[in-house]
């Protein structure tokens, strides 16, 4: 029986890194929430502030540039925990709640308080289930 070996050499390793985003809860000084808002398919739908984790950042790193992006000045940022969507391009929302937050900016927003951001998901206007779990953990 004739055997051949076959060797392999391996010069570069990879790691394969969950797809990260992080959720950021707004709340200005009197308790209103800041939510992102646009137009799906004829429709207004809000969400809390989100964006991807780029390779170089901490999630930290990103929730201070997409408040900075956004022109809102915030007192303090503190960290709710993770999320795992069940489906989805994103392994894990890492969820923050920034306090204080003024906006700085000529850009405009949605605020709404707490009765009416349940309102808006009861009614379907609020765009994702991931939100809804950001919520939930904020509340407990």
């Amino acid at each position: 029986m004739k055997q051949t070996f076959v060797r392999i050499d391996v010069d570069k390793i990879h790691v394969i890194q969950p797809r990260q985003a992080v959720m950021v809860l707004t709340m200005s000084p009197s308790g209103e929430f800041f939510l992102d808002s646009f137009i799906s398919q004829n429709q207004l739908q809000v969400d809390f502030f989100q964006d991807i984790v780029q390779g170089f950042e901490q999630p930290i790193d990103t929730v201070v540039r997409l408040l900075n992006e956004r022109g809102l000045v915030y007192q303090k940022i503190e960290s709710l925990g993770p999320i795992y969507p069940k489906a989805g391009s994103i392994d894990v929302f890492h969820i923050f709640v920034a306090s204080e937050v003024r906006s700085h900016s000529s850009r405009s927003f949605v605020m709404v308080n707490l009765e009416m951001l349940l309102k808006y998901m009861e009614i379907g206007v609020f765009a994702t289930q991931e939100g809804r779990q950001a919520l939930l953990k904020y509340l407990r």
